[in-house]
């Protein structure tokens, strides 16, 4: 009989194979521009309108958006893009469907952007850096005919499994489905509290780390890239946004599935959440900072990029 352990430690070695399903590198996948500027404006027109339609449930609305902002930070971000802990295949794909859900461009964009991310921040190759601008480094790089946003296939060789593929290649056949999940149970009005306002919310939360967890706060470490990364530790982010202001300890150290708890006072509640999930053998081998940590010292940019 296979032991537990043994199936985990096959689980956190599973490697890269050739599926069925592999686009060309230069094929046009994931988010484009004009269908994010046409998404955007009619979700927030929806949003403004939920507010006059039926009854709006503002903690309904931010469960669900805590939900989806989970899956983006402890999914997307943390396991999938920085491999920060190892988990099941089907808590993968609950965290895959959930980041899907909150409408952030599908999967392997996502990762391919953010590791592109590290590996340029704050540099003029940083697509959403505080240097172009508040409005650029907000929200404008999305609606930018400019920016590469093909899905590079050569920085996500560990994501191509057969389970997340279907989840790629089906995001707009999930999204539906929840949507008129909703609209059976609680009318259409349920789409625009228990969807439409929990995803623009969590797009605003994302996308404002982007510039104020570069632009505003304490910058206590070097990260790299060396001499351009400008990550700040920011306190009212990391309150509003589950943890992820403790930007400056992350890109020092990508890999730690904490970004907070380097002080006290520094509360990460996705970190937090992290642990339950821990206790419960969800996941494991969760990356955490040294007890005794050498100071300043910061990860290598190959490390920060995967």
């Amino acid at each position: 009989m296979t032991s537990a352990a043994t199936v985990r430690e096959a689980v956190g070695r599973q490697p890269a194979r050739a599926l069925d399903w592999e686009p060309r590198l230069e094929e046009p996948t994931g988010r484009r521009a004009a269908k994010t500027k046409l998404a955007f404006l009619v979700a927030h027109l929806l949003f403004a309108a939920s507010w006059f339609v039926g009854e709006p449930n503002l903690l309904g609305s931010l469960l669900v958006w805590f939900v989806l902002q989970f899956g983006v930070w402890a999914g997307y971000h943390r396991y999938f893009t920085h491999r920060s802990y190892k988990t099941h295949p089907w808590f993968e794909s609950v965290l895959a469907v959930l980041g899907c859900l909150a409408g952030q461009g599908g999967l392997f964009w996502w990762v391919s952007v953010h590791r592109h991310h590290h590996r340029t921040a704050d540099t003029e190759e940083d697509f959403h850096s505080p240097r172009h601008g508040f409005w650029r480094s907000y929200m404008g790089w999305l609606l930018r005919d400019d920016v590469d946003d093909r899905i590079e296939w050569d920085v996500t060789p560990d994501l191509r499994r057969p389970h997340l593929l279907w989840i790629e290649r089906n995001d707009v056949r999930i999204r539906v489905a929840y949507a008129a999940a909703l609209a059976l149970l609680f009318g259409w009005s349920g789409i625009l509290t228990y969807y439409v306002v929990p995803m623009v919310l969590c797009w605003h939360t994302s996308l404002g780390t982007n510039y104020f967890a570069h632009a505003v706060g304490s910058h206590p470490a070097e990260c790299p890239p060396r001499g351009s990364c400008a990550a700040r530790n920011n306190a009212l982010v990391a309150l509003l946004d589950l943890g992820e202001g403790w930007h400056n300890n992350h890109h020092a150290h990508p890999s730690y599935a904490h970004h907070g708890f380097y002080r006290w006072y520094q509360v990460d509640i996705v970190y937090l959440v992290l642990l339950v999930l821990e206790e419960l053998g969800i996941i494991w081998d969760v990356k955490r900072r040294p007890k005794h940590p050498k100071r300043y010292q910061c990860e290598p940019i190959a490390l920060a990029s995967a």
